[in-house]
């Protein structure tokens, strides 16, 4: 009985059926992961080209604060007054903005 069931679902093909359906899964497999390692790839890709500008963007600001700070020394005739400006200039700012995060952060809870 059980060889007649074997031999006529061989006939009906699903041992072939099933191979085609156990391809086509793998097929789709293969496809997500490449879907996947395509937008990692762009992910990290913007976020390396978004670290250079910004590291390019904080050189920039270090060389402009250096030729204020010499700038301002020539201005005043003096060999530090410009540089404590700009020094005291930086450390206002960052005061500043961590005031204003803490106000925020405060007025949300």
């Amino acid at each position: 009985m059980f060889s007649l069931i074997k031999f006529l679902l061989k006939m009906v093909g699903t041992e072939l059926i099933f191979k085609e359906l156990v391809r086509l899964f793998h097929k789709e497999v293969d496809v997500a992961k490449q879907e996947v390692n395509k937008k990692l790839g762009k992910f990290i890709m913007k976020g390396l080209l978004v670290l250079l500008l910004v590291i390019l963007l904080m050189i920039g600001c270090v060389f402009v604060l250096l030729a204020l700070g010499l700038y301002l020394n020539e201005a005043f005739y003096s060999a530090y007054k410009g540089f404590l400006m700009v020094g005291g200039g930086c450390i206002s700012l960052v005061l500043l903005v961590i005031l204003i995060f803490s106000m925020r952060n405060s007025n949300n809870n």
